[in-house]
């Protein structure tokens, strides 16, 4: 599974439109790296989102666990998949199953023809068309 489907299947509920842009465009760049490093205005300019909600959006998603965030102080920031995304991207080992634990199949009767199924007449009273 890759990490924008991740993201869909478990974040987009929690997130606004400005963050799961965000979200999706540095998850995309980050498909086959440990880390990317980027800058603001950079993020803004290319998502079509202002410097003030990018920077919002991003430190919002660094809350949600949805991204790891750090500014570096010579400018630039790196971001990265937390370890709790990378769990969730990890296919599940599938655990033997024990003879004992698994459910029976139910029977399956087979389908009624229509000359097989019962029938009850009910009698209808239909009003008279004839003027009263």
């Amino acid at each position: 599974m890759s990490y924008l489907e991740l993201l869909i299947d478990h974040k987009i509920r929690e997130l606004s439109g400005a963050e799961f842009k965000i979200a999706v465009y540095l998850y995309r760049l980050l498909e086959g790296q440990k880390r990317v490093k980027s800058n603001i205005r950079h993020i803004a300019k290319v998502t079509g989102i202002s410097w003030r909600q990018t920077q919002s959006a991003l430190k919002n998603l660094a809350e949600k666990s949805v991204l790891g965030v750090k500014s570096t102080p010579k400018g630039g920031t790196w971001f990265w998949l937390p370890a709790e995304v990378k769990a969730l991207a990890k296919p599940k080992q599938p655990t033997a199953q024990r003879e004992d634990d698994k459910i029976p199949a139910a029977p399956v009767k087979p389908a009624q023809s229509k000359g097989d199924m019962p029938t009850q007449s009910i009698p209808v009273e239909s009003p008279s068309l004839a003027p009263k």
